[in-house]
């Protein structure tokens, strides 16, 4: 089974992988209410 890991995520957390766009996204986000 193939989950947005294997398709998504994994290569836009990937530096080998271009683009690697999703890292920037991370530091944007807000604290969700459990973690903040």
């Amino acid at each position: 089974m193939r989950t947005a890991w294997d398709g998504i995520l994994a290569e836009q957390l990937d530096s080998r992988f271009r683009p690697c766009n999703f890292v920037p996204h991370l530091k944007q986000a807000e604290p969700c209410a459990t973690r903040g």
